[in-house]
């Protein structure tokens, strides 16, 4: 690595998706996307991940543990990383329909964080419904901008619940000041 790398403002996540609650489903896996402004530059990790497929238990319960190591750097706080879920119900016949999306933007300040995405989906018409099909959306930059779902009618689904580290690094060599770096 070239040394200015060393001296850019990076942060990096680590940990995992737990786990998945409370969706109507026999089982289900997600899909999720770490996505960063223009000026974020990827430096190591996988920012597209997919679980495996997992049973609920009794308790509403789906156990994920799909694991999460990335390291970005930043020439601005502008863009800052958010994570985009989308979460696949699976049948006992094994066919998939879209169990939900959600959007979460990765903590700001360096620490271990858990914490719960609420997903929902687009409500689906009565045709649908007898065909057992939920609407998927065509586009995902829908999920990152408010404006966009603006009047798009949407139900609840359940959640997925993150735990995370965030480790800042040279953000203060910079002129950004955390609440960590004023004690």
């Amino acid at each position: 690595m070239s040394q200015s790398v060393f001296k850019t403002p990076q942060v990096h996540i680590f940990g995992k998706l737990a786990y998945a609650e409370n969706f109507n489903c026999h089982g289900l896996y997600a899909k999720f996307t770490f996505k960063a402004g223009s000026n974020w530059a990827l430096l190591s990790g996988n920012s597209n991940n997919e679980t495996f497929l997992s049973y609920l238990s009794d308790e509403m319960i789906a156990p994920l543990e799909h694991p999460i190591d990335l390291n970005y750097a930043a020439k601005s706080v502008r863009g800052w990383p958010r994570i985009i879920v989308e979460v696949w119900t699976v049948d006992e016949s094994t066919k998939s329909t879209i169990g939900g999306y959600g959007v979460m933007t990765v903590p700001t300040q360096s620490g271990y964080y858990k914490m719960k995405v609420d997903c929902w989906r687009p409500i689906s018409s009565t045709t649908d419904k007898l065909l057992g099909t939920f609407p998927e959306l065509e586009f995902k930059d829908v999920l990152i901008s408010s404006q966009s779902r603006y009047g798009l009618s949407a139900e609840t689904t359940g959640s997925v619940v993150f735990e995370l580290d965030v480790i800042l690094k040279d953000f203060q060599l910079h002129g950004v000041m955390s609440k960590e770096d004023q004690k």
